[in-house]
């Protein structure tokens, strides 16, 4: 069936038919890929790893195909079945071209003649149904991947405060994670592995989508959503040993407000090394973002990476192991404080806690970007793409965090590492965000720092979605945003922050 549906493709994307093709089967990327490539399949491919979609539209067999409509009430079939009616290549003059007859009907705004067929094919393998338990197994998952920010006072809409509450959101939260927007990861898992990765495991979402669709039971057992913990500390890291403020901010109901810039002095009465710095937004609510830099003149975002921050998603933690950051006496710690309005006068008074070592680290935590400060986006553009970098390295160095920034036509963005010529490999992917999110930003740490060789350089790859298609555009598609960037959301940036220390 492939050449037919490689000319299926070529002729029905130009009037406006979209094809996907879904892999439920439980294997690896890399599998599919290659089967892909020996088989010239022209389709992209989609990976159903947890078997959702598979489940959700009741797939049983392979190949199955499944034709929708957009319609008030959202997407509906009108044909589901067999490709076409033959059980091997070529055709016959009574060939049943159910799918493209059913294409070429609808786009005629005709009746679909046959809008069913049975699907005959190779059976898809599901996974059996699991025996699940809200108290053994759905509970202690969205303890783990969900109630830091399912808790009260924190940044979700609702709290998972027990198992009523769960229940009473339980169809959001199906169709959350089948649409991949929670729990809220956008790194590629081919590529990278890291400490701090929140997504569901494909075992995992199917368990949890089996317990929603079977009526979410409340069954028996405890309820550990019960057993609040004390609610987190003013200070999740604890204690500060130093905490340093800005004054007291009034923000106005509505408007754009221009960023706020603040020096203040670090009154520790010597030089001192850092095993954390954390940023505590006093109205988490009305703060977009805060970084914080080193010297009273600094102030343009991404020069230079920055000493610490907080953007929505930016978990604080502590520098990685073995490393952290020297803090001059006196230094002047300069904040650049960008806030949004919420409808209601606000007002905000943001801290930075820093923590000292009792000894100097075996390394000196450094955070530094690849950036590109001069760009143009042309009107109307889906994938405008640009680069940058940062390097090369004089030193061998340890990668262990990257935090890639851009604004709200910001779609896709990737991290490489470039080795010195000669080298084998010539350059390495080390983080891929294909679907990059501007309202959920994260720090990605890698689970075992990266050893970069001297003469390496980063390169920083991503795009912008100027067009119509993109929902969060600020703008009129029409309209070109350049050149160079600018602070404010409704303007852009290209920044890949990263987080490295030289090897001694």
């Amino acid at each position: 069936l492939v050449p037919a549906l490689n000319a299926m493709k070529t002729r029905f994307s130009t009037q406006g038919v979209l094809f996907w093709m879904i892999d439920s089967n439980t294997r690896s990327r890399s599998n599919i890929v290659a089967e892909v490539n020996a088989l010239g399949i022209k389709l992209p491919v989609l990976h159903d790893a947890a078997q959702l979609v598979a489940r959700e539209f009741g797939v049983q067999s392979a190949p199955e195909a499944i034709a929708l409509q957009k319609v008030e009430e959202g997407w509906v079939p009108f044909y589901r079945g067999a490709v076409d009616d033959r059980l091997a290549a070529g055709t016959i003059p009574t060939t049943q071209l159910y799918l493209s007859n059913a294409l070429t009907s609808f786009l005629a705004s005709q009746p679909v003649a046959v809008e069913a067929s049975r699907a005959d094919g190779c059976d898809l393998g599901l996974r059996p149904p699991q025996n699940i338990s809200y108290s053994a197994d759905i509970a202690p998952l969205l303890q783990a991947k969900c109630i830091r920010c399912h808790s009260p006072g924190n940044i979700a809409p609702f709290s998972m405060t027990d198992y009523d509450s769960v229940e009473l959101w339980s169809q959001a939260m199906k169709t959350e994670v089948l649409a991949g927007r929670m729990p809220p990861w956008h790194a590629d898992p081919r590529h990278g592995s890291f400490s701090n990765d929140g997504s569901l495991k494909p075992e995992e979402a199917a368990r949890l989508i089996q317990w929603i669709d079977e009526g979410a039971p409340r069954g028996a057992g405890p309820d550990p959503l019960t057993d609040v913990p004390p609610p987190p500390a003013d200070w999740p890291l604890g204690q500060p040993d130093l905490i340093v403020q800005i004054p007291q901010q009034s923000i106005p109901a509505t408007g754009q407000v221009g960023y706020r810039y603040f020096n203040v002095t670090a009154t520790f009465p010597t030089d001192v090394w850092l095993r954390a710095a954390a940023v505590r937004p006093g109205n988490k609510k009305a703060v977009h973002h805060c970084l914080v830099y080193f010297g009273a003149n600094s102030q343009i975002q991404g020069m230079d990476g920055f000493f610490a921050g907080y953007v929505p998603g930016y978990e604080q933690v502590t520098f990685p192991e073995g490393t952290g950051k020297f803090l001059p006496k006196g230094t002047v710690l300069r904040f650049q404080m960008h806030y949004i309005t919420t409808g209601e006068s606000a007002s905000d008074q943001t801290q930075l806690g820093l923590y000292t070592m009792a000894s100097p680290p075996a390394r000196s935590l450094q955070t530094k970007s690849a950036y590109n400060p001069f760009f143009y986006i042309p009107a109307g553009t889906p994938d405008s793409q640009t680069t940058a970098q940062f390097g090369p390295f004089n030193k061998a160095v340890y990668l262990y965090e990257m935090s890639p920034h851009m604004h709200l036509r910001g779609s896709r963005f990737k991290y490489e590492a470039v080795y010195p010529a000669g080298s084998n490999p010539a350059s390495e992917v080390l983080l891929s965000v294909p679907f990059y999110e501007f309202h959920w930003q994260t720090l990605y740490r890698l689970s075992q720092p990266k050893l970069l060789p001297p003469g390496t350089r980063i390169v920083c790859t991503g795009a912008w979605d100027n067009s119509l298609q993109n929902p969060d555009n600020p703008t009129n598609p029409g309209a070109p945003v350049g050149i160079g960037f600018g602070e404010q959301t409704d303007d852009e940036m290209f920044i890949g922050y990263f987080n490295y220390a030289e090897v001694p």
